[in-house]
C-alpha cells in the first residue's frame, strides 16, 4: 500500500512512524494525486512505484536542496550544493545508481496489471 504525502519524508524515524500509523510500505508524492483525478473521472488507475530511498536511509540536505517543486531533481543545482557539502555526495547519488534496475522493474510492471490498466490501453485512444 502507498501513502501519499505532500513532500519528501527525509528521516528514517519519520518513515517508520508513517509505517506504524498507516501500514504503508512506501510513500510517494504523486500517485494519490493521479488516483484522485482518475476517481473523479471514473477511470481505473494503478500505481507502480520503485523505491529509490529505502526506509533506513536518510535523504541528505543536498538532495533536498536540488529538488524542484514537482519532485524532480535539478542536477546542476545538486552538483553545486554537493560542492559545498562533499560528505553528502555518496548518499545523494545512491538513488541515481538505481535508475537502471528501477527502469527494468517498471518495464515489467504493465504485464502484471489487469486488462485496461496498462499504458497501451490509453495510448491507442
Amino acid at each position: 500500500m502507498l501513502f501519499g504525502v505532500p513532500g519528501p519524508v527525509t528521516h528514517p524515524q519519520a518513515k517508520a512512524a508513517l509505517y506504524v500509523k498507516t501500514g504503508a510500505i512506501a510513500v510517494d508524492m504523486e500517485s494519490h494525486i493521479v488516483g484522485g483525478v482518475a476517481a473523479a473521472h471514473g477511470l481505473p488507475m494503478a500505481a507502480i512505484r520503485v523505491i529509490a530511498d529505502p526506509a533506513a536511509r536518510a535523504i541528505p540536505a543536498s538532495a533536498l536542496a536540488a529538488m524542484r517543486p514537482n519532485g524532480t531533481t535539478g542536477h546542476c543545482r545538486h552538483d553545486l550544493v554537493v560542492l559545498k557539502r562533499p560528505g553528502d555526495f555518496p548518499r545523494s547519488c545512491a538513488p541515481r545508481s538505481m535508475r537502471g534496475p528501477a527502469r527494468a522493474t517498471l518495464a515489467a510492471g504493465p504485464a502484471m496489471l489487469e486488462p485496461g490498466l496498462g499504458v497501451s490501453a490509453f495510448s491507442k485512444a
